[in-house]
């Protein structure tokens, strides 16, 4: 009776060692994971601040001036419509800078060419300090949202399509996202050149990043 009462005991410690060694390896792997995607971020957060005080305006916004502030994307792929996406501050697949071109992959971009839209975002930039000014048009990330709803309605436009969605000039509208209370994306949308490219306006826009300080 004592040899199977021990015998059962050595079965439930063996048992219980391989959960636990399961359960480590498991966070293990999972706390590996998120050290590299916060260095992966880091990366990226440093060539977004070696752009210095980033400026930028859809008045005037053509691929030579994009080309002139901010150098040679780092990426270019296809999206959906025969468009172009050109990509700066990238990590794999994934740019803090996104700007889209109703250009095949491969084709050539003209140097006065308008884009179909444009997205910079940073949203974790609040947790690494970020101290530089990345604005397009007068909005700017790590705007307080209030002020920037009030700058929106200043300038004359700012008439709301859908849940933070507005008009931003004659051409653009404009999307964001914010986290407590702060602007950590803009997605800039050229209406006109939208609708001749026949696009949707949510085949050109990334699927938006977790804020890290909603968990």
């Amino acid at each position: 009776m004592i040899k199977r009462i021990f015998i059962c005991l050595g079965s439930v410690l063996i048992l219980t060692g391989v959960f636990f060694a399961y359960q480590w390896f498991r966070l293990r792997q999972v706390r590996i994971a998120a050290q590299r995607e916060v260095a992966e971020y880091v990366a990226q957060h440093k060539t977004l601040g070696s752009f210095g005080d980033l400026e930028l305006d859809t008045a005037t916004l053509t691929f030579a001036k994009l080309e002139e502030r901010l150098q040679n994307p780092s990426m270019r792929l296809a999206s959906p419509g025969n468009i172009s996406r050109l990509g700066w501050a990238c990590k794999e697949q994934d740019c803090l800078i996104w700007v889209w071109f109703a250009v095949p992959v491969g084709g050539v971009i003209a140097s006065n060419e308008v884009p179909v839209a444009l997205m910079i975002s940073d949203p974790w930039g609040s947790l690494f300090g970020s101290n530089q000014h990345v604005s397009v048009s007068g909005a700017y990330l790590g705007e307080p949202e209030e002020q920037f709803r009030e700058f929106s309605k200043k300038r004359g436009y700012g008439l709301e399509k859908s849940t933070n969605h507005i008009t931003w000039d004659e051409n653009w509208s404009l999307i964001w996202t914010s986290a407590q209370g702060k602007i950590n994306s803009l997605y800039f949308l050229n209406d006109p050149l939208l609708q001749k490219a026949a696009l949707g306006e949510k085949s050109l826009i990334p699927q938006k990043t977790e804020d890290p300080q909603s968990k």
